[in-house]
This record gives structure tokens, C-alpha cells and sequence, in this order.
């Protein structure tokens, strides 16, 4: 479900993107049909990027999802109030992205016969090359209930450098789906 959610938020920022570049393009009247389309719009992409947070947390792209879906409902609200409300919110974020120390990127989940494994890169942000960076993967059922997690650790490669991960449990059970924490 990540990946649906995920091109679901993307597209959607790409209708908000459009719909800002009306906006510039637009004056009077007109600009407040726009306004209320953009703030369904935001609204939306912030509840996809909040969701995707859960699944995939030391994810850049969805900080900045979020990070701009928060900016552009402080920025179309009047309320001083409301405004303030979203740029804590957008603060919080932005410390968030500020404190990864590491990310996580190109995850890819491979089914076969009775294995199943999860893939993926490992980018040191900020860390001292040679720390460790550990995360726990969970494979998700159907269900949405977890039939295995496993922890990962890497150890962190220079800073902007990448390091691949893997995680493979056996089982029968069918895996729809992975989702992954943060340890350290």
C-alpha cells in the first residue's frame, strides 16, 4: 500500500503544482475558486504524507511532501491563528527532516516461492562513517497485521554515501505489503 499512497500524493502535488501556476496567472474573483481547490489539495497530500510517515519514516521525499503541503495552508489561510497552527506543524517537520541522521530510498519488496525479502539503500546523511543505523522491517498480511518483523543494521558509509540492506523472512503467509521503524 505504500506505493499507492505514495503515487496517489504525487499526484496530487502535481494537481496543486498546476493549479499554483493558474493562480499566478490569475487576478480578481478568480483566484478564490483556486484558493479553496488548493487547500483540499494540501489537505489531502498532508493526511497521505502523515500516513506514508508510518509506513516508511526516514523518507526525505515525504518530508518534503509534507513540508509543502503544510506551507501552502499556512499560506492560503487568513486566520493568524490557523496560520500559526500550520507553521508548527510545518516547524515540526522540518526538525524532523533536520534530525535524520540517515535515510532510507529505492525500497523494493521481491515475493518468491516461500521467501520473501525487502530491499533497499541506506544514505548516511550527517553520521560518522562506520556508526551503525539499525531499522526494523516488518512484512505486512493482507490483513494489514505483521507475519514477521526482522531488525537490519548497516553500517553507515561516508556522509551522502549509500549502503544496501536486505531483510528476507520464509513463510507461506502472503505478504501485501512492509513497513519499517527507525531503531537507531
Amino acid at each position: 500500500m505504500r506505493d499507492a499512497y505514495y503515487n496517489l500524493a504525487q499526484a496530487v502535488y502535481g494537481l496543486a503544482t498546476e493549479l499554483e501556476e493558474q493562480k499566478m496567472k490569475t487576478t480578481g474573483a478568480a483566484v478564490k475558486p483556486i484558493d479553496e481547490k488548493l487547500i483540499v489539495n494540501y489537505q489531502e497530500i498532508g493526511e497521505l504524507a502523515e500516513k506514508l510517515r508510518a509506513i516508511d519514516p526516514a523518507n526525505r521525499n515525504l518530508l518534503a511532501l509534507q513540508s509543502r503541503a503544510y506551507r501552502g495552508l499556512s499560506d492560503l489561510n487568513s486566520d493568524v491563528k490557523v496560520q500559526t497552527e500550520w507553521k508548527n506543524k510545518l516547524l515540526a517537520v522540518l526538525t524532523a527532516n533536520d534530525a535524520m541522521t540517515f535515510m532510507v530510498e529505492n525500497v523494493t519488496l521481491t515475493l518468491g516461492a516461500g521467501e520473501v525479502s525487502l530491499s533497499g539503500g541506506v544514505v548516511n546523511l550527517k553520521s560518522t562513517a562506520g556508526q551503525p543505523a539499525r531499522i526494523k522491517v516488518h512484512f505486512i498480511g493482507k490483513d494489514g497485521s505483521t507475519i514477521e518483523s526482522q531488525d537490519v543494521t548497516v553500517t553507515l558509509p561516508e556522509v551522502q554515501g549509500a549502503t544496501p540492506f536486505k531483510a528476507t523472512i520464509k513463510t507461506d503467509k502472503p505478504v501485501a505489503g512492509w513497513k519499517y521503524e527507525v531503531i537507531s
